[in-house]
């Protein structure tokens, strides 16, 4: 890197607080979409299907077409549930691989994707599942500003804390979490770290250099 090119010039907070929402929400199949798509499965398939002990390996396709962000990725899944001494469910450990793209009005993604997590509360007196689990997301954009489209590569970290899942209606009712965004562009490298509260309310806020951004999870 240029010595004169400060970390983050080739990136700024707005731009990195973008790639993160897509990095997360559903639509974009995000974190959002894994996290909601195992606690539907769990609830509608596992739960009746899947013997304690017992490793499952799956996978499946997630598709968006939507009017402004369109995604296409392949999921693998694999997990082991864990039971009480009475073959009661009790937590899993899940692994999930993810590769594909996705686009929205300024950004087009080739990235994969690794989310590993503790998932517990899968006994049938709880009303919610409890993620806690790390995610890893990279891969290479272009972005489009201003009418300029640049080329950069990416690397998002996060470390999940508690992130409480409906098991009615597969919504993310509250967590928080820290994580890392670093890479390069042809006008240097940037470094961001911050924070992740999720709201309840389908969005979550992110917090960078003290500066807070709201982002939706749909």
């Amino acid at each position: 890197m240029d010595p004169e090119i400060e970390p983050n010039v080739s990136l700024t907070e707005e731009e990195a607080v973008e790639i993160i929402e897509g990095f997360l929400a559903e639509k974009s199949a995000g974190m959002e979409e894994t996290t909601s798509e195992y606690a539907r499965t769990y609830q509608e398939e596992i739960s009746l299907n899947v013997q304690c002990n017992q490793q499952i390996a799956d996978s499946y396709y997630f598709t968006n077409n939507g009017s402004v962000v369109q995604a296409d990725y392949k999921y693998n899944w694999n997990f082991t549930l864990n039971c009480s001494g009475l073959s009661v469910p009790q937590s899993a450990v899940f692994s999930s691989t993810g590769s594909g793209t996705y686009t929205t009005a300024r950004i087009a993604s080739d990235d994969s994707s690794t989310f590993t997590a503790t998932v517990t509360g899968l006994q049938p007196s709880s009303s919610t599942m409890i993620f806690n689990a790390t995610y890893q997301r990279e891969g290479t954009q272009q972005l489009t500003t201003n009418q300029n489209t640049r080329s950069l590569s990416s690397d998002f970290n996060a470390s999940i804390v508690d992130l409480i899942i409906g098991k009615s209606d597969f919504e993310v009712e509250s967590g928080t979490g820290s994580f890392t965004l670093s890479g390069s562009t042809n006008q240097g490298n940037f470094n961001y770290d911050g924070s992740l509260v999720f709201n309840g309310d389908n969005t979550a806020t992110i917090t960078i250099n003290g500066n807070q951004y709201t982002i939706d999870l749909n």
